[in-house]
């Protein structure tokens, strides 16, 4: 069987797309028997790393998606001090935002 986390692992996704697959394999992981317990208990790992890590992921790119700002995601497996490489492109800063330079239309953070 294949681990459905290999999906995401260091592929870069626009963040989007990478929202639908997250929702797409926690669909897939509840619809499974016993697999709203496991989600509940976070039996295994990816029960864990969905609801610990793609689904806040998700929330967050949702929040700060928006046309002129553009979130595109690589989430990486593994035991690092961060959970995903977020690069955003486009030229939207927003009122009292300090996200998006006016000198640059691309930065990168790590989640």
């Amino acid at each position: 069987m294949t681990d459905p986390l290999s999906v995401f692992d260091g592929h870069l996704f626009d963040g989007l797309n990478f929202c639908a697959k997250v929702y797409a394999l926690f669909e897939a992981t509840v619809s499974q028997p016993d697999g709203i317990e496991r989600i509940r208990m976070r039996s295994g790992l990816t029960e864990k790393r969905l609801i610990e890590e793609l689904l806040p992921i998700c929330r967050y790119v949702q929040t700060y998606y928006r046309l002129g700002r553009y979130i595109s995601v690589r989430w990486v497996n593994g035991s690092q001090s961060y959970d995903a490489e977020l690069h955003q492109h486009g030229w939207y800063g927003g009122v009292g935002s300090s996200l998006a330079s006016e000198s640059s239309p691309f930065w990168e953070s790590r989640l």
